[in-house]
């Protein structure tokens, strides 16, 4: 029979990689954010020239999402530090 305490412990740390997750994906969601602010000021100029925006449209978004990966990567990292060093 398992303990009360093996069990709680179980439940922090799937609460754990669930918030771990969820931050995650925000970082990349904000990242995505900041691509389709980039697109929203340049492409009305590239379309004014007759070029194509899909290329930008496309290249910022995902520099974004790259940009919230390694975001939610580095935030995790600091916050390993911070626990460990306390």
């Amino acid at each position: 029979m398992a303990k009360a305490g093996s069990q709680f412990e179980d439940f922090i740390g799937a609460l754990h990689r669930r918030m771990t997750v969820l931050r995650a994906v925000e970082c990349v969601g904000l990242g995505v954010l900041a691509g389709c602010a980039i697109c929203l000021v340049l492409m009305p100029v590239l379309i004014w020239r007759g070029q194509g925006a899909g290329g930008l449209g496309i290249g910022a978004v995902g520099l974004g999402t790259f940009g919230g990966m390694i975001g939610a990567w580095i935030a995790r990292t600091v916050e390993n530090v911070r626990r460990h060093a306390s």
